[in-house]
């Protein structure tokens, strides 16, 4: 029955989202279809899973509510009046008339990031001697590395990565097309993944990828400029490639990791496809249990008083504050609870109320509802790359929010942080240009 129910609302939140946005990819269709699909699969109970307390249920009625909330206050209080936004420092339009310099962000960040990838192998490598010791050692490399006993591996430049993924991105919605451009940065953090024996940055760059084309193309529909006509052949292909390199990694990951596909819990229908490569049962948990996570997490309600205001959301923050003995160091990995299985993950909401409180189930997004109507209004009509870099890493948190608050990864900040300065660097360099 709530799954009905689920469905009911998702179509009309859809139409909602669409009339305001003008558009189907929107943040509030993309909150939908996220909690649609968290909750849906959950209530499937192929695990038996726990029921949904009345705590849960109302913790994440208000953060939907809040979010949508945001989207309004904007949309109605602008909606009889002209926008005054202030003047795009920097807009696609001069980025395309510079294509080298596309390419040239696109293979410098990108080779940042892949020489930290190989840098990070060459570190397993001279640890475990072969490859086929590094694989058969995932599990070992696993704990290592959430125990952060994995010496010598440079921090983060990785993730340039992901500015390298924000220009491709942006490249191949303006070209059409798939390239060595457009799979390059991808490969370079997948690498770094398999070498950490992980999944996250690899999802993070897959919906970086797709979030970033489809907004540019939005934008050349908005504004009626024409561009190279849809190559099929290519995209079908490249997009094929893409997400054979995705699915693959992931499915990688978790085998050589020896992740538990057999749980006393299943139901028959789950135990049926234990045996699968890519459909497993694992699978189903990683995208159903965290909702089961925040149910718990609000019952046992000893958390709260443990975190350090804005710990989660700012781990990153707060590991550097701990560097220089400014306060304690913060854990990298929630606690986990049995649901009944254990897991670990609770959704941003889970996060944001061991942090803020009920408030900031409140505030937190509304604030990500309101900042992302206005960033998309502004790229919209401006084709602003400042804003575009912004609204991105705010739809990433609507992305993850099924799992974590995003922003606890350093990756985020480092992504957002380095592709403003870059974006400022052009920008500088236009006016020069011009004067």
């Amino acid at each position: 029955m709530s799954i009905i129910i689920l469905l009911i609302l998702n179509f009309f939140f859809f139409q909602i989202g669409k009339k305001i946005f003008e558009y189907w990819f929107n943040p509030i269709t993309i909150y939908v279809f996220v909690w649609t699909g968290l909750i849906s699969l959950y209530e499937l109970k192929l695990l038996k899973y726990y029921d949904l307390s009345i705590e849960a249920w109302f913790v994440i009625f208000l953060a939907f509510c809040s979010f949508v909330f945001g989207i309004f206050i904007f949309y109605y209080a602008s909606r009889d009046k002209e926008v005054s936004f202030r003047t795009s420092k920097i807009g696609i339009k001069e980025l395309f008339e510079n294509p080298r310099l596309i390419k040239f962000l696109i293979l410098s960040t990108g080779l940042i990031s892949l020489l930290s990838s190989l840098q990070n192998w060459y570190i397993l490598l001279q640890e475990y001697d072969t490859l086929t010791n590094i694989l058969l050692s995932a599990a070992e490399i696993y704990k290592k590395r959430v125990d952060g006993e994995i010496k010598g591996v440079i921090p983060y430049t990785w993730a340039f990565g992901f500015v390298s993924i924000f220009f491709s991105a942006i490249w191949s919605a303006k070209t059409n097309r798939f390239s060595l451009l457009t799979i390059f940065p991808i490969i370079a953090i997948i690498l770094k993944d398999l070498a950490m024996i992980a999944r996250s940055n690899i999802l993070f760059a897959f919906l970086e990828f797709i979030t970033v084309f489809f907004l540019v193309r939005l934008y050349f529909n908005k504004n009626h400029i024409l561009v190279r006509k849809f190559d099929r052949k290519n995209l079908l292909i490249g997009g094929f490639l893409l997400i054979f390199l995705v699915i693959g990694s992931a499915t990688l990951v978790r085998s050589v990791k020896g992740t538990v596909e057999s749980f006393k819990a299943s139901t028959n229908t789950l135990s049926k496809i234990r045996g699968g490569i890519v459909i497993t049962p694992s699978l189903y948990l990683y995208l159903s249990a965290h909702v089961g996570v925040l149910n718990k997490y609000l019952l046992v309600n000893e958390e709260q008083d443990e975190t350090m205001f804005g710990q989660n959301s700012f781990e990153s923050v707060y590991n550097i504050l701990s560097k220089f003995n400014l306060t304690k160091d913060p854990t990298s990995y929630q606690r986990g609870y049995y649901i009944p299985m254990w897991t670990n993950t609770g959704t941003y909401i889970r996060e944001i109320h061991a942090d803020f409180g009920i408030l900031g189930v409140t505030i937190v997004p509304f604030l990500l509802g309101l900042s992302s109507i206005y960033l998309w209004k502004k790229f919209l009509l401006l084709g602003d790359l400042f804003s575009l870099n912004l609204l991105i890493h705010i739809i990433l948190i609507i992305w993850f929010s099924f799992l974590v608050m995003i922003t606890r990864q350093g990756a985020w900040f480092i992504s957002i942080i380095v592709t403003s300065v870059l974006l400022s660097f052009i920008s500088g360099y236009f006016k020069k240009k011009e004067s």
